[in-house]
This record gives C-alpha cells, sequence and structure tokens, in this order.
C-alpha cells in the first residue's frame, strides 16, 4: 500500500513534487484510546513508527521513531 502522509487539502502532492521517489509502505497501525499508532516503511526501505496522541479528535503531540534501513 502506498499512502502519502502529510497532503493538505491546500498543497495535495506537494511532498510528491519536492520528493518524488517518497513513498510508504504500511506495515501495521495501532490503535488506543488516545493515540494511533502507524509504523511503515519509507522510500530507503528504514522502518518509521509515527505516534499521534490525541485530544477531542485533535491531535496534540505526535513524534517519529526510526529504526534502521534495508541498505544498512
Amino acid at each position: 500500500m502506498d499512502l502519502e502522509i502529510g497532503a493538505s487539502p491546500a498543497a495535495p502532492g506537494e511532498s510528491h513534487r519536492r520528493i518524488p521517489e517518497l513513498r510508504f509502505d504500511l506495515v501495521d497501525v495501532r490503535v488506543s484510546v488516545h493515540a494511533l499508532v502507524i509504523d511503515y516503511r519509507n522510500q530507503i526501505g528504514g522502518r518509521v513508527s509515527e505516534v499521534l496522541t490525541f485530544r477531542d479528535d485533535l491531535v496534540i503531540s505526535g513524534f517519529g521513531a526510526y529504526g534502521e534501513t534495508l541498505a544498512n
């Protein structure tokens, strides 16, 4: 599955214009009461976990944790 993460209605596809080889392969999605974790491999094969924390349906914090790439 290919995903474009971070596209906004004001600038759809902007990330692909800036980095044409950008690609995300979804590995897993986990949900808790106030958080969402999205695991994926990026365009260079790196494993990434993006964590979003919610309050009242709004993202109040987020961070990414990056692992080794397949190229390493």
